[in-house]
Formats: C-alpha cells, sequence, structure tokens
C-alpha cells in the first residue's frame, strides 16, 4: 500500500517539521511492508511569508536553507505535487492528512483545498489537524463537502472538533504525533555539536543548566523579570533561545534545560516529555488556543501563565508527571488504536480493479522482458515457493519452433516463457498438470490468453487459493500454422533452420523489432528488422491475420479473466509525462500495464511491489492506447483478401503481396525505427498534445 501524508512540512518551523517526522515514524511502524511518503505539496505564498519572517532575523537568511536540507535528509518525500491530479497520479491508497494548523481557515495564506480532499482519489484519513482560532461558522462549501469524503476523522485540538462537527461529523480526539514518536534528545539525528552564541552545545548534559525560552518573546515584562530572577536564584543560565539549531539539536535542547518558558505548542509538547518545569503564554490568538486546549487535555491547566500571578511561584509549583504519564499512556494507546484502524480500513477498502503502469527495478530482467518484466518478477516468487509457472514457449520440435504451454519450474526454464508470442500456442497437457500440481498444494501461477485463462477455470471446477491467474491484454492471434511457415520461409532466405525468434527485441530499444537466430554449419547470426518490414508482423499489426473469432471474443473489455491482467502500457509517456520519470519509468525502456481484478491479484502485486517501480493509473488512461479494452479488434476489410492469398499461394506470396502493397511507407517505416528512441518518444508525447488540444 502506498501512504501520503499531507501537512505543512514545507514551512521553516521546528514544530511543523518535528509533527511531519513523528507522523512519517508511526505510520511506518504500523505499516513496515508499505511505502510511506509525506507528500511534496507546497503551498508558495505559506512558504514564502514563513521565510520572510526568518530573514527579519539576525542570521535569519541561513533557517529556511537549513529546513529544507533537514527536510530532505529526514522526510521521505515523493515528488512534487502542484495539483490534486498530479497527487492523484502518485497512487496514493490513503492519504493522511494533519498534524499541524493544516484546517486553521482563519490563516488565509495557508488555505488548500487540498487538504480538506478536494479533488482526492483514495481512503482519506484526518490525523490530528488543528483549526487554530477557527470558527465554525466559516465552513464553506467546498471544505465541508472535503471534511464530508474523510473515511476517518480525528482532532488535536477543540476548534478542529468544534470544525468538523459544523459539517455534520464526529471527530475522534488524539494525540499530536510528536507524543507518539518523541525526537531523538540527543542531537544523533541531527548535528552532534552545534554553537548557540558562545556556547557549544550537542544534546543533554553537555554545558551548565540553563532555561530555555521559545517563542516566549510576549511574555508580559514583569513575569519575565520574575522567571529571570528565579532562574539565576538556581544558579540556571537564564532565557537560552535555541533558535538556528537544526531540528533535532533544537529538541535536544529540551531535554538539556533545567526549565523551559515558552509560548509555543510543540515547545510545550517537549517540556511536557522530557519532564520539565514550565510554563507557557502567548498573546498570539491561534497559538493560545492550541495551547489552552492541550493543557486542559492533559490536566495541567496550572502552567498558563497568569499575567496577575509570580511567574516564579507558578514555575516552582511541582507537576505530578506520574499522574500526566498515565494519561498520556492512555491518549497514547487510544491515539496508535485510531491510527491503525484507519489504515488498517484503508488497506481492505480499496477498490478493485486497481491500474498501475509498472517496471522490474532489475535492469536484467527489464532488458529481456517484452515490455516491463512484472511478469518475471510475478513469476519469481512463485518458484521461491517451489511452485511451478505455466506459460507459452517456442519449443524445438523437429526442426521447427512451436508455440506450446509449457511448465517452469526453475530461474533457467523460465527463461523460455518470457517475451511476448503473437500466435495461438498449443495448450497440450497444460491444464492437468497445472490441476495436479494444485491438488498437491503448490503454488501456480499460469498465464495465457483471455480466454486461455476462462477455459482453465472452467477446467478446474473450482476455486484454488494457490493459483495466480494471470491473463494478457490480447488483441487476437493467428493460428499456429501461418507462424511456422513464416518461419520455414525465414529459414529459406537466411540460409539455415530457425533456432530461435523474438517477436519483441529490446537491442534497439522498446518497440516492435522482431530478431530472428538462424544457425547454420559454420555459425549462428542474428538478423534484427522493425515488425512493419516483415510479412508476418506487419500482417498482425494491422490486425488482418487473427483467427475468425478474435474479432468477436467476448473477453476483451474492461473485465478481465485474469486475477491480474498484463500487457503493454502503450501511451504511458504521453498519459502521465513527468510522474513516469518521477517513479523511475522509462516508456523508452518498458512499462507495463498491470491491472488487478481480485483479491488474490491484489496480495500478489502488492507482495511484488518491492521489486518494481509502480504508479498509480487508471481503466481511462490505459483504454485509451489498448483498444481491446475497450472492444472486440474490429475486422479489417483487407483480411479475406490476405488469407485467400495465403490459402491458396502459401505465407510467401501473401509476404510478397504485403511488401507490394505497403510500398512506399516500408520506406517510412524504416525511417522511423532509425530515428532515436528519446526523439520518438519526444515526438509521441507532442502529438498527445496535440490531439488533446484539438
Amino acid at each position: 500500500m502506498r501512504i501520503g501524508i499531507i501537512t505543512h512540512h514545507y514551512v521553516a518551523n521546528y514544530g511543523a517539521f518535528l509533527q511531519a517526522y513523528a507522523l512519517q515514524k508511526a505510520v511506518e511502524s504500523l505499516c513496515p511492508e508499505d511505502e510511506v511518503y509525506v507528500v511534496d505539496r507546497v503551498n508558495a505564498r505559506h512558504g514564502a511569508i514563513n521565510a520572510l519572517g526568518w530573514l527579519r532575523r539576525a542570521g535569519g537568511w541561513r533557517i529556511p536553507g537549513m529546513f529544507a536540507r533537514e527536510r530532505r535528509r529526514c522526510l521521505r518525500l515523493s515528488p512534487r505535487a502542484g495539483s490534486a491530479d498530479r497527487l492523484n497520479e502518485m497512487g496514493f491508497d490513503a492519504l493522511i492528512v494533519g498534524s499541524d494548523e493544516v484546517w486553521n481557515l482563519a490563516d488565509r495564506k495557508s488555505f488548500d483545498p487540498v487538504k480538506y480532499g478536494v479533488g482526492l482519489r483514495g481512503a482519506l484519513i484526518a490525523y490530528a489537524p488543528s483549526a487554530g482560532q477557527t470558527r465554525a461558522d466559516a465552513l464553506g462549501g467546498d471544505v465541508k463537502e472535503g471534511i464530508m469524503r474523510f473515511a476517518h476523522l480525528s482532532a488535536r485540538d477543540d476548534a478542529a472538533v468544534r470544525l468538523v462537527e459544523a459539517a455534520g461529523r464526529e471527530a475522534v480526539r488524539v494525540l499530536d504525533p510528536v507524543f507518539l514518536c518523541p525526537p531523538p534528545w540527543t542531537g544523533e539525528a541531527g548535528a552532534s555539536d552545534t554553537k548557540v552564541g558562545d556556547t557549544k552545545v550537542g544534546g543533554a548534559g553537555k554545558d551548565e543548566p540553563f532555561m530555555l525560552a521559545y517563542a516566549a518573546g510576549d511574555w508580559p515584562r514583569a513575569a519575565r523579570k520574575s522567571i529571570v530572577r528565579w532562574a539565576r536564584a538556581k544558579r540556571m543560565r537564564p532565557w537560552e533561545e535555541p533558535a538556528g539549531l537544526p531540528p533535532f539539536a533544537w529538541a535536544g535542547r529540551f531535554g538539556a534545560s533545567g526549565c523551559v518558558a515558552t509560548g509555543s505548542f510543540h515547545g510545550t509538547v517537549l517540556a511536557i516529555l522530557a519532564h520539565k518545569p514550565f510554563l507557557c503564554y502567548t498573546e498570539n490568538p491561534s497559538r493560545r488556543a492550541k495551547l489552552v486546549s492541550l493543557l486542559a487535555e492533559l490536566g495541567l491547566k496550572e502552567r498558563w501563565l497568569s499575567p496577575e500571578s509570580d511567574a516564579a511561584r507558578q514555575m516552582e509549583r511541582p507537576v505530578d508527571w506520574a499522574r500526566v504519564d498515565a494519561l498520556l499512556r492512555e491518549k497514547r494507546e487510544a491515539s496508535w488504536g485510531y491510527l491503525k484502524r484507519s489504515l488498517d480500513s484503508a488497506r481492505e477498502k480499496r477498490p478493485l480493479p486497481r491500474v498501475y503502469a509498472a517496471a522490474a527495478k532489475d535492469p536484467r530482467t527489464l532488458a529481456v522482458a517484452s515490455s516491463g518484466g512484472v511478469f518475471a518478477v510475478l513469476a519469481r516468487r512463485v518458484l521461491a515457493e517451489e511452485g511451478c509457472v505455466f506459460g507459452c514457449a517456442l519449443v524445438p520440435e523437429g526442426g521447427v519452433l512451436r508455440a506450446r504451454h509449457v511448465a517452469a519450474r526453475s530461474e533457467e526454464e523460465l527463461q523460455a516463457l518470457m517475451g511476448s508470442k503473437y500466435v495461438q500456442s498449443d495448450l497440450g497437457d497444460a491444464f492437468p498438470r497445472a490441476k495436479a500440481a494444485l491438488d498437491a498444494g503448490r503454488s501456480v501461477l499460469f498465464s495465457g490468453t483471455p480466454c486461455q485463462i476462462a477455459a482453465l477455470r472452467k477446467f478446474l471446477g473450482r476455486p484454488y487459493e494457490r493459483l495466480l491467474a494471470v491473463d494478457v491484454v490480447c488483441h487476437g492471434v493467428p493460428e499456429a500454422r501461418l507462424f511456422e511457415d513464416a518461419l520455414a520461409e525465414a529459414a529459406r532466405r537466411l540460409g539455415g533452420p530457425v533456432a530461435g525468434y523474438r517477436f519483441r527485441d529490446k537491442a534497439r530499444g522498446q518497440g516492435m523489432t522482431q530478431a530472428v537466430t538462424v544457425r547454420s554449419v559454420k555459425k549462428t547470426k542474428t538478423r534484427r528488422m522493425p515488425g512493419r518490414l516483415t510479412g508476418y508482423m506487419g500482417e498482425y499489426l494491422r490486425s488482418s491475420t487473427y483467427r475468425e473469432r478474435c474479432y468477436a471474443c467476448p473477453y476483451a473489455g474492461r473485465s478481465r479473466a485474469g486475477d491480474i491482467t498484463l500487457g503493454d502500457f502503450w501511451g504511458a509517456a504521453e498519459e502521465h509525462g513527468q510522474a513516469l520519470r518521477a517513479h523511475g519509468l522509462n516508456a523508452a525502456r518498458g512499462v507495463s500495464l498491470v491491472i488487478v481484478s481480485t483479491e488474490r491479484g491484489r496480495e500478489r502485486f502488492e507482495a511484488a511491489m518491492p521489486e518494481l517501480r509502480w504508479l498509480s493509473s487508471d481503466m481511462e488512461r490505459a483504454a485509451r492506447h489498448n483498444g481491446c479494452l475497450n472492444a472486440p479488434t474490429p475486422r479489417p476489410a483487407c483480411r479475406d483478401r490476405v488469407m485467400d492469398v495465403y490459402r491458396r499461394e502459401g505465407y510467401a506470396a501473401m509476404r510478397r503481396a504485403y511488401l507490394r502493397e505497403m510500398g512506399p511507407r516500408l520506406i517510412a517505416f524504416a525511417l522511423w525505427d532509425a530515428v532515436p528512441k528519446g526523439i520518438r518518444q519526444a515526438a509521441r508525447r507532442l502529438m498527445g498534445k496535440i490531439r488533446r488540444i484539438t
């Protein structure tokens, strides 16, 4: 499962960074086998205003850059998501919005409809969003509609609870994620030694006792004087402000301090986690609302600075940390439970079918595969379970290559099954052998055309838990005899028997280049040629040699026969553009279309995901470039004429007729084949954009 976190990670703010880091760690701990990203969606106005705020301070120009480096180092950022559509292309099965002030409608500079779920697909989960000083009556139509789409809602403070209630829903009260996954106290995840003024620090216990002050600039003057006198009397260096440190070193200063004076939400959280005497106060309405709510929740109202009281005496009051810790344990358990239930629910409720663009990470697998090598990745996992894999191979028989379904039980045998075969396969005894393996309790992957998979299911008579049925996106297949005649003609022209044939060879990159290997007495040679310059593939590509029943195939469409459907994702670069490259996929090297139609297929594909580069897509994009996902291949007008020539005069005559008919177009095909692959891909993307505009 792919999980994204939408938050305010992009601002140069300690609390924003720590809560994003903590939520990422919390989700990773609950979903260790899944991909967890902080979605790199940046509100440029919000980020710019935040950065300008630092620039007004002495030395503050270094701070935004420091936070940017720490984000790249400590957060697993997704590719940049400039829009909801771009975010949807990344294929997140679950999107978690929170925490921080992501729902503060009163702060217009940070407003982003995406943070309320507007325009997003996938399961939406709100974890500990804060609404700051938002009034419930500020809820607009789009925001309300977005909140209603959330599958699971929680809140960090009273204002967020009221906002959710105004939308007609209820929110579970949860803790800020920093309470769930506190930062390292000693700075080992950040800089080990950093200068604060003239004092070198790196975490707890490295320098003399001090009183830490953070975001406390608006404390009443009398309270500040009182607390400074108290700190000096306690032999603490007063009013150390740790701004400018990397985030984990900054957090470490709370652990090293003697007491804390703060007006910050996360400053208060760290003081509580470190069991430090603390007081908090701020004039900022948004921060005040969050702090008052937090202190009330943990029974720490007395730690809010009362301007009328003596700050020193208020700081001196002891905190019953045992009681606070007991309360935190209870609330942590509830918060972890909410997060786990939400993610488990998202995993269970993802709709089928699911469509992906994918390719094997292993370059050797990708090099020999016709498209993205997904079949090989799935097959190897079955072989690792001591199972067997059934598929089409070109088997030498009596000096001729014949397409037959065979079983592979080893990596060496699997090689023959890899690569597309555009010919009808002889199933032989594959069905009884597959049934025998399944009855013996072995895992079986059976690949074939949709009609073959449907026939297999009918033959088996009942579902088998250990069967993974993989059908291909099939446009139609010629009779086996036509293919064998084409090989015999190739042997005659090339001067030796055909020892090997690849319908799709990648020596020149992704495409429809055939490779024929001929063995003579003296040597073995391989001849490569664009498919359209050959009689067999040329006629196949214009759909003129398919079996008659293929033109009315009942299995052509979006309802698939297999647990998983594999094919070429034609048009992947046109449909997904930069998103394809951002996920490490390259159309010039091959990208598979993967359609997951059943729970068994989902389990198998998700287990294989660590070995794949993949991008979530949808059926509409896939079907735009694979017409048989909509309807059977249309019967071309030339079909009767082509097959009549073949039946009366043989394959050689059919080939000559094809070459005569194509004439000058063959020159264009040859020239196009000579164009570098990258230029061809760019041209296709450009033509796709032109078609969409016109």
